[in-house]
């Protein structure tokens, strides 16, 4: 299955050759963009991470994001680069995730459709649909877990490549009622990696968490089966700006021992 490719310096989307770095020998490289990397070197050999994030912010808000979105996504994504990680050359060594079974769940909420490539844009929905779930969750629903959120990830086009669908909403009994605007997702019986993020501003966490998971799933011997994955949102964000989401990535199961 193709994956989306990042710059592991900058961040910036690969899906282009033309965009691709070069090495000493004028080969192409998927690693390195070419404003960052040519002739087999860093352009820029001395930045920081954090000059570069400088650097980066304006061409995100010629894109249409706002500023304090463009900064989240790179305070985000940039440590978790191999460039920034543990040396241009060192291999990313993620917390190892608690791996877990679990039954059928169904989920309701609103939904939106949406991609990577497009939540880096000015026509990101992820943030309005979270805005508009609170609004919409005034509505009396039953919930099976009382002030638990869940932030769905299903129908996967092409896995973190192509397009999927997001659900804000909670868990519900399946044949419970909910408002006719509101989508139901069924995730079927699955094993699950977990990821628990460091605490910190909500937005900032669930980024990093999702940037390592990315870069875990490229070295992993788990396969991600793409069958419905979810943020789990409990009482220890109830503070926004120090608070610690789990994350589940669906994976085929583990053989047994």
């Amino acid at each position: 299955m193709e994956q989306t490719l990042w710059c592991q310096s900058c961040s910036m989307p690969l899906n282009d050759e033309a965009v691709w770095g070069t090495e000493a020998d004028g080969t192409k490289t998927s690693e390195y963009c070419v404003y960052c990397y040519r002739d087999g070197a860093f352009i820029q050999p001395d930045i920081t991470m954090e000059q570069m994030l400088e650097s980066c912010v304006p061409h995100l808000v010629k894109d249409g994001l706002e500023e304090q979105r463009a900064r989240e996504i790179l305070q985000g994504a940039l440590p978790h680069l191999r460039r920034w990680s543990s040396g241009s050359s060192a291999p990313f060594s993620p917390v190892v995730p608690e791996l877990v079974q679990l039954g059928p769940m169904t989920l309701a909420g609103l939904a939106v459709r949406t991609s990577n490539q497009a939540e880096q844009t000015a026509q990101a929905a992820i943030p309005q649909l979270w805005a508009s779930y609170e609004q919409s969750v005034q509505k009396h629903i039953t919930s099976l877990e009382s002030g638990v959120v869940y932030g769905c990830y299903t129908d996967y086009e092409d896995g973190i490549a192509g397009a999927y669908t997001v659900l804000a909403g909670q868990q519900v009994d399946a044949n419970a009622p909910v408002p006719a605007e509101w989508s139901i997702v069924q995730l079927p019986e699955s094993t699950y990696a977990v990821f628990t993020s460091a605490r910190g501003p909500i937005t900032r966490v669930v980024i990093e968490t999702w940037q390592a998971i990315w870069r875990w799933q490229t070295e992993t011997s788990f396969v991600r089966t793409y069958t419905g994955d979810f943020e789990r949102y409990d009482d220890r964000c109830v503070n926004a700006e120090d608070a610690q989401v789990d994350i589940y990535i669906a994976i085929a199961p583990v053989p047994s021992t």
